[in-house]
């Protein structure tokens, strides 16, 4: 199972700050029943005035 949620900054301005919040929804989602082995991997692409962060998070769901 794997999920990528993202957040942008213009300048500074942080917008969708829950975008952390909305990767563990998911998580919890899929792997109703719990999840083993989780790997969260924290990403920021970098462009001019602007910057784009990124959360993955793999995982493997208990049946």
């Amino acid at each position: 199972m794997e999920v990528e949620t993202e957040q942008t900054v213009v300048m500074g301005f942080a917008f969708d700050t829950d975008y952390v919040d909305q990767a563990y929804a998911h998580v919890l989602e899929q792997c109703p029943t719990g999840a083993s082995m989780v790997n969260v991997e924290y990403v920021t692409d970098h462009g001019f005035l602007h910057w784009t962060n990124k959360i993955r998070v793999k995982a493997l769901c208990e049946k």
